[in-house]
């Protein structure tokens, strides 16, 4: 049930993200920062560009989750966060 998401934005994005509905991060990240998260549970993330947004679950590459601008919220699961990964 745990899974590692890295935050790693291409340009600046504010990033908010809750585990099992506890804040564990919130703050503007810019082009080339990172952070990585380890979760386990439900995890509520919202970017605040999705254009600019980018991440990885358990090293691999997350797909684009909206356009230029677009705040987007996604909920992950363990049992759905494949979903959201670019095939491999």
């Amino acid at each position: 049930g745990a899974f590692r998401i890295t935050l790693a934005p291409r340009g600046p994005c504010w990033v908010s993200m809750r585990v099992n509905g506890e804040q564990v991060f919130s703050g503007l990240m810019n082009a080339g920062e990172t952070r990585d998260i380890d979760a386990r549970g439900t995890v509520m993330l919202t970017a605040g560009d999705a254009g600019v947004f980018a991440f990885a679950i358990n090293g691999v590459q997350g797909r684009t989750l909206g356009g230029s601008g677009q705040v987007v919220t996604v909920v992950l699961t363990p049992q759905n966060y494949a979903k959201y990964l670019l095939p491999q």
